[in-house]
């Protein structure tokens, strides 16, 4: 247990090395364990959006958890990818913004996730935020 307390520290140093090289920092939310964590992606004026959330976790792949189609301002029910369900995830869309939202928050949380809104005139808009969950190893 300690030695991937070591690598979670580790890692955290190295993205906050890498950030401050780059031209743009990554925003980052910080929360107790156990609280909801709440992320937001402004969708375009478009009258279809298509909604995709994503979690990647240091060293792993992105893994889909979630996508929804907004038509003329109305939400489709939120599909979850297979690893995630609507027992501790949500997605919720409204006119101008679309909000993931983790209602509990485990260690296991902690990594970058994104939000990819596409419609059928504009290119991709992907968005990152890292989470932080504190708790038994950060305080």
């Amino acid at each position: 247990m300690r030695q991937i307390t070591i690598i979670k520290v580790f890692l955290f140093l190295c993205y906050i090395v890498l950030s401050l090289c780059s031209d743009t920092l990554m925003p980052m939310l910080s929360v107790q364990l156990g609280e909801p964590a709440t992320f937001t992606c402004t969708r375009s004026n478009a009258t279809k959006n298509y909604v995709y959330w994503y979690k990647q976790s240091p060293g792993d792949n992105l893994r889909l958890i979630g996508k929804s189609i907004i038509k003329q301002e109305k939400s489709t029910k939120p599909e979850f990818g297979p690893e995630f369900s609507d027992s501790r995830w949500k997605i919720d869309d409204d006119k101008k913004i679309s909000k993931m939202s983790i209602l509990k928050t485990t260690e296991e949380d902690e990594g970058t996730y994104h939000c990819v809104v596409s419609d059928w005139k504009d290119p991709f808009k992907w968005n990152g935020t890292y989470l932080i969950v504190k708790g038994k190893y950060y305080k």
